[in-house]
């Protein structure tokens, strides 16, 4: 039987996930049956974040991001549990409000805001925000598609495509070129921005936590990015992660069930202001990358996926454009071929 090398990354995946299962067995055993389960969500007083998002909010001893605070404060106002100014610190009347929920949900009112709080609070608002959550599929379900959109160059015939639109806060499920679903998303804040380019998603799997209940990995090379559902619903809409792409859960459920591994992503919408008076040289793994991938496109010149990788296929298109242009047959991306394509720093 002929394997093939995706086959090969399944069957590296599944022993991961044996050896993972087996020191979870180990833990049990070692340090009591409470183990597996801060293995596997965290636990209520762990602080570890995992993809940039932080799962316990409020641990005694532990300094709280602000950013995560103010979510957290947001998500009691709109179930009028938080009264007071929404300022991201965990102050006295934070905590307090943390422990009324507790209290209401049936959990130990310890004013901590681990996993099994974050979701009882993301039930809560499912419940009693439902015609908020069903406006905005509406408005996503309206929206219009992302401006200039170059096609991506691993979409096969008959295939799905998965369209992130960054500035209208909205994925796109496309299927031989027809649009097959679209939803809203929460993407990353303008400190850690959701990196744009032409992907892949890589592996998936059951979630928990603050990736509620599924997760889409996806081949971006500046860290663990991924598609996943959300133990904060409220933030949907809105530019709150840490770079990931947040669904509600039932959406990402949907969408998790028709989409395989090796489904092409193009991020597009928002993009980095960055600076193009530096040389690019081969090998480079960059933010640059996509936007100079893009521009190479679109100006006739082939350099394959926008993947952030300045890898054989982009340095021939460099070349080749180089030459056409009148340009140094310099081995790098130069701040004048940057010119000639129109990238300008701030664009």
């Amino acid at each position: 039987m002929l394997i093939t090398g995706i086959d090969r990354r399944r069957i590296l995946r599944r022993i991961a996930n044996a050896l993972a299962a087996w020191a979870c067995v180990l833990l049990v055993v070692l340090a009591g049956g409470g183990a597996c389960a801060a293995f596997a969500a965290g636990g209520e007083t762990s602080t570890r974040p995992m993809c940039g998002e932080v799962q316990v909010i409020g641990a005694p001893g532990h300094e709280d991001a602000p950013e995560a605070v103010r979510e957290l404060q947001l998500g009691l106002r709109l179930l009028a549990l938080f009264d007071y100014p929404i300022d991201g610190r965990y102050d006295p009347h934070t905590r307090e409000a943390v422990r009324a929920f507790q209290r209401k949900a049936g959990i130990e009112p310890t004013g901590v805001a681990g996993p099994e709080t974050m979701a009882a609070l993301a039930r809560a608002f499912e419940r009693e925000a439902r015609p908020l959550m069903a406006a905005q599929s509406a408005a996503a379900q309206e929206a219009p598609g992302p401006d200039d959109l170059l096609p991506h160059p691993g979409v096969e015939p008959g295939g799905y495509w998965i369209v992130i639109d960054t500035a209208h806060l909205n994925l796109t499920l496309y299927k031989d070129g027809k649009v097959q679903g679209r939803w809203p998303i929460a993407v990353g804040k303008f400190t850690t921005m959701t990196p744009v380019g032409e992907w892949r998603i890589v592996d998936k799997g059951y979630a928990e936590g603050v990736f509620g209940t599924r997760w889409m990995g996806i081949d971006i090379p500046f860290g663990s990015y991924g598609i996943h559902g959300t133990n904060r619903p409220w933030s949907i809409g809105t530019y709150a992660s840490a770079g990931c792409i947040r669904m509600f859960n039932h959406d990402v459920e949907h969408l998790y069930d028709l989409v395989p591994e090796g489904t092409p992503v193009t991020i597009t919408g928002v993009l980095p202001s960055l600076e193009w008076n530096i040389a690019l040289p081969a090998g480079t793994v960059d933010w640059h990358v996509p936007l100079l991938q893009w521009a190479l496109r679109r100006h006739g010149f082939d350099p394959g996926r926008a993947d952030a990788r300045l890898g054989p296929g982009t340095m021939r298109a460099i070349s080749e454009a180089q030459r056409v242009l009148g340009l140094p047959p310099v081995p790098a991306g130069t701040p004048d071929l940057f010119r000639a394509l129109g990238l300008r720093t701030g664009s």
